[in-house]
């Protein structure tokens, strides 16, 4: 006589708690710590795919278990979305941050008659703090400034996705450009 399993079976129809579990643990890689599309969004558009995949063959050959495999392909194709949409946001944040710390050279520069040498030297009368160009643990984010004494050129930049798309604005020119 067979022994009752003390697992619980999962519930046809119905993508399993880890699925969830595993959608949130990858927004909260790239969104969160990395703040970078990156392996999650990779590994959200594979499962997605997978599972997109095995729902409509299980549709086909009328077997049971497809709406589970579709309700995988939503959970994983929204956390991709999520990601993006992370990214979006962060790119966002430095771009509004950015225009803090221009417009507080630009204060600077009509109280002072010169650029400032440095952005620390703007706080606290300019600027209460300087701001972080992106929220995220693991690749902390902060702007450069530098103040080329020889050109009287003035830049300040920040990586936006490293390693490449570095947003480079010049100050004397009010023009933004892209390094990498």
């Amino acid at each position: 006589m067979p022994q009752p399993s003390n697992a619980a079976a999962p519930i046809p129809g119905r993508a399993r708690p880890r699925d969830w579990i595993w959608g949130g643990a990858l927004v909260a890689l790239d969104v969160v710590v990395t703040g970078l599309p990156g392996i999650g969004l990779f590994v959200a558009m594979l499962r997605a795919l997978v599972s997109g995949i095995k729902a409509v063959a299980s549709r086909l050959r009328r077997t049971p278990g497809y709406r589970a495999d579709a309700a995988r392909c939503a959970i994983f194709a929204a956390a991709a979305l999520l990601v993006l949409v992370g990214f979006w946001g962060q790119l966002r944040v430095g771009s509004a941050n950015a225009a803090r710390v221009i417009d507080a050279l630009e204060r600077y520069r009509a109280a002072e008659g010169r650029y400032p040498p440095t952005l620390a030297a703007m706080t606290p009368a300019y600027l209460a703090r300087v701001p972080r160009c992106a929220y995220r643990i693991l690749l902390p984010c902060r702007f450069h400034y530098h103040a080329e004494g020889q050109t009287g050129m003035h830049t300040l930049w920040w990586i936006a996705y490293p390693p490449f798309g570095r947003p480079v604005y010049q100050v004397e020119t009010r023009t933004w450009s892209y390094l990498d």
